[in-house]
C-alpha cells in the first residue's frame, strides 16, 4: 500500500475449457464385423459412443450419401461418464458405405468441431451368374459363370447338388459336373457370399447327347 505494508492471496483453482471431445461407432447388430448384411438384423443396427461427462449430443444420423437418417438426441441415454449407446433401423438406406455423424456439446457449451463420424459398409445383395452352356457330346459339361469373389457356388439340377465352385479372386467361377443323361437339362447355380447373401440363377435348357 502507501505506506509500504505488503501481502498476498491466492485465487481458488479455475479451469480454461475451450474445447470438447467425443467418439461415435457403428456396428452390425452382432457386432461381429465391420459389414451389414441379409444376415444381420438392419433394424438393430448399433451405435455407440462417448461425449465428455455431463455434456449433451445435439445431433446423431446415418446417412448413405444420398438419404439420411435422424435419430433424436433425446432418445439417447447418456450415462454419467458420457458412454451412450443406441439402436436404428437402416433398412432403408442403400448398400455401400454409410456414415454415422455425432454432434455434442460439453457442460461449458463448448461446440464439438469438428464433428466426429464412423463408416460401416452394407452389402445385401450377391450377384451371380451361368454362362450359355452348348448342346454338347460331353455328359460332364464344363460350366462357369461369374459372381463375388469368395462366395461359394453349388451347380444343382431338379434338387440335386451336382457341382461346387468357389468364386476367384477376379470374379470368375467353373466347375465340370457330375455325370448327367442324354437329353434336355438345366443347371442352377446358387451363391452364398462370405458375408452370408445368398442369390440363384438358372441356365437356359442344353441337350447331352
Amino acid at each position: 500500500d502507501p505506506y509500504g505494508n505488503t501481502n498476498t492471496t491466492t485465487s481458488a483453482a479455475f479451469t480454461v475449457d475451450t474445447n470438447t471431445s467425443a467418439t461415435v461407432d457403428i456396428k452390425d447388430d452382432t457386432s461381429h464385423d465391420d459389414m451389414i448384411s441379409t444376415i444381420d438384423n438392419q433394424t438393430l443396427t448399433k451405435l455407440s459412443g462417448t461425449i465428455e461427462a455431463g455434456g449433451t449430443i445435439t445431433s446423431l444420423t446415418v446417412s448413405d450419401g444420398a438419404t439420411t437418417i435422424t435419430i433424436d438426441p433425446a432418445t439417447v441415454t447418456v450415462a454419467a461418464d458420457g458412454s451412450w449407446s443406441t439402436t436404428t433401423n437402416v433398412t432403408t438406406l442403400a448398400d455401400g458405405t454409410l456414415t454415422v455423424t455425432l454432434g455434442a456439446t460439453d457442460v461449458n457449451g463448448n461446440v464439438l468441431n469438428p464433428v466426429v463420424t464412423d463408416t460401416i459398409s452394407k452389402d445385401t445383395v450377391t450377384p451371380i451368374t451361368i454362362d450359355a452352356i452348348s448342346n454338347t457330346n460331353d455328359n460332364t459339361p464344363h460350366v462357369s459363370g461369374t459372381g463375388e469373389a469368395g462366395s461359394s457356388i453349388v451347380l444343382t439340377e431338379n434338387g440335386t447338388q451336382i457341382g461346387t465352385a468357389t468364386v476367384a479372386a477376379n470374379g470368375t467361377w467353373s466347375a465340370d459336373v457330375s455325370a448327367l443323361g442324354d437329353g434336355s437339362h438345366t443347371i442352377t447355380a446358387n451363391t452364398t457370399d462370405p458375408y452370408g447373401n445368398t442369390n440363384t440363377t438358372t441356365s437356359a435348357a442344353f441337350t447331352v447327347d
